[in-house]
C-alpha cells in the first residue's frame, strides 16, 4: 500500500501515463531510475586519470583496480588503449616505468603487465609480486614497522564488500 506522497511521486514520474495503466515492472523501472544516483562521466574520468599505483600494489593487483576505476568513464572503443595507458603511466619515475616507455604503441596491457611483474620481481629480491604470492616485504626487519600480508589484507576487502550484498 502506497502512502500519499509515494502515490503522488509515481504520478508525477509517470506523467502522461495514470499509474494504474503502466506495469508493474515499468513502474519498478521508473522508480529506479528516480532513485539511482547519478554519475557523472567527467568525474569518474578524473578519479581513473588522478590514480597512481600504489607501492604495495602487484602489477597484476594494479591492473585490476585501473579496470575496475574505468567502468563508469564510458571510453567506448578506446578502452583498451586507454587501460594500457593508464596501467603504464600510474607507475612512479623508476626502472619499471622507462623499461614500459621502450615498448612499441602495439602493447597490449596484458603484455605490459607481464613486462612490470618481470621489472618488479628483478628489481628486489625481498618483494614477491604476483602468482598467487600476493605482494609482502621485509621492511629490513625494522621494529616499528609492521608487515603487512597483502593476501589477508586483499581478502579483508573483497569479504567486507560482498558482506554489503
Amino acid at each position: 500500500m502506497l502512502d500519499e506522497n509515494a502515490y503522488k511521486l509515481i504520478f508525477n514520474l509517470c506523467n502522461p501515463c495514470k499509474p494504474e495503466e503502466v506495469s508493474y515492472a515499468e513502474l519498478v523501472g521508473t522508480f529506479d531510475n528516480h532513485f539511482a544516483p547519478q554519475k557523472s562521466v567527467f568525474a569518474e574520468r578524473y578519479k581513473f586519470y588522478e590514480a597512481k599505483k600504489c607501492e604495495i600494489e602487484s602489477a597484476k593487483e594494479w591492473a585490476a583496480r585501473v579496470r575496475s576505476l574505468s567502468v563508469s568513464c564510458e571510453f567506448g572503443t578506446e578502452l583498451q588503449h586507454v587501460l594500457r595507458d593508464k596501467f603504464i603511466c600510474g607507475f612512479e619515475k623508476g626502472a619499471i616505468l622507462n623499461r614500459l616507455f621502450e615498448e612499441k604503441a602495439e602493447c597490449t596491457l596484458e603484455e605490459a603487465v607481464k613486462i612490470a611483474e618481470s621489472r618488479m620481481a628483478a628489481a628486489d629480491p625481498e618483494i614477491v609480486c604476483g602468482g598467487g604470492g600476493g605482494v609482502q616485504q621485509d621492511l629490513k626487519n625494522s621494529p616499528h614497522v609492521p608487515t603487512v600480508s597483502f593476501n589477508s589484507v586483499s581478502f579483508g576487502f573483497i569479504h567486507t564488500l560482498f558482506e554489503k550484498y
